[in-house]
This record gives C-alpha cells, structure tokens and sequence, in this order.
C-alpha cells in the first residue's frame, strides 16, 4: 500500500532512511527539473538539490501536507525559496554560479510568484481545476484525478484504471492542455474567479508558465 507523505514525513522525523529514500524518489525529479529550467545550470541545481535534501533528512517538519496527506504543492513552493536563498547567498562566488545580478534579480520577480500560494485556498484551486475538466470524459478525468491529486506514477494509474500506459500519458496530457488553455484565457480576461490570485496559484502549480 502506497503510504502518504504526510506519514513518509512522520517516519522520517523518526529517522527511518527506507521512508526518506521513498520521498526522494517521489519527488527529486520533479524538483530537479523545477530548478532546471528555471535557472539553466545543472552544476548550481545539484548544489540546491544537495543542500535541500540534507535539510529535509534534519527537518522534516518543515515540509507540510493538505489535507489529503500530500506535500506535493507545499513543496514547490518550499523548494522555490530554497533556490532564491541559495543563488542569493552564493551570488558573489562568480567561479561558482552563472547567474549575474540582472538574471538573479529577473528570477526573483519570476519565482516570487509563488508567494501567493500562502493566500491560496485549495478547495478553490481543486473547484477551477474540476470545472475546467466538466467537459472531458470521465476516464481522462479520472487519470488526472490519479497522476495530479493523487500523485500516482503512469504505471502506477495504468494499473489502477486498466489502461496501457500510452493511454495514461495522452489523456494527461489532454488534461492538462485543457486546464492550460482556460488558465490562459482566463489570465487575459481575469473572468471567472473569485481571487485572481488563486488563478495564477493555479498556473505556478501546474507549471504552465
């Protein structure tokens, strides 16, 4: 049985290495890539990784979960400022980093953005993402449901829906290309939301920017 994060996390305060190697392997692609293509250095990106997880291993209490028991959102938005403190602190060691004072400062107004995430209200997140997806079949909406809520791998999905492992991949994709083409319509126009603040949350999340 698929264990969540919020109890990786407990058994990690509690120093169990199978449990970190678990949460690693969930999430230091995602994460890697994250910092990839946001800064363009993969020397400085292993750096951040490094010092991150060595962090978590000492404090996993930093890391929070919703209300399902996942940290996936929490730690996007952790694992950005981690990369704002690291170029900040390491900007002076120009044999180290690439990244000047203008790309520094254009970062940080472009990953600042997540700072909104304090602010946003999940369920109101989960509601724009169930409206959006009204108008596609059940079934791409039930492998959304599984690789994006609930974090499944696409084997992990295909297993679980019987569906081949291609399929798992073009309705996610289908998916996601609709949440992204509302999300950009809706950017332009602000129309539809409450909070445009929880809408942009939304694109940081989704990773469509």
């Amino acid at each position: 049985m698929k264990l969540s994060d919020r109890h990786l996390l407990e058994l990690i305060a509690e120093k169990d290495e199978k449990s970190f190697n678990e949460f690693y392997k969930r999430y230091s692609s995602l994460l890697y890539k994250w910092a990839l293509n946001r800064i363009g250095n993969a020397d400085i990106t292993n750096d951040i990784a490094q010092d991150f997880w060595s962090t978590l291993w000492l404090n996993p209490q930093k890391i929070k979960t919703n209300s399902e028991g996942s940290a996936k959102n929490f730690m996007l938005h952790f694992y950005t400022f981690r990369i704002l403190d690291y170029l900040r602190a390491n900007k002076k060691q120009k044999e180290k980093t690439v990244v000047g004072e203008e790309q520094l400062n254009a970062l940080e107004n472009t990953l600042s953005y997540t700072h909104i995430l304090e602010d946003i209200q999940e369920q109101e997140i989960y509601d724009l993402i169930e409206e959006v997806l009204l108008d596609l079949p059940e079934l791409t909406r039930q492998v959304f449901e599984y690789r994006w809520r609930k974090q499944y791998s696409i084997q992990e999905t295909s297993q679980k829906l019987n569906l081949d492992e291609k399929g798992v991949y073009n309705r996610t994709f289908v998916a996601l290309t609709a949440i992204r083409n509302k999300v950009n319509v809706m950017l332009e126009d602000e129309k539809g939301i409450d909070n445009p603040k929880t809408l942009l949350g939304l694109a940081v999340l989704l990773n469509l920017f």
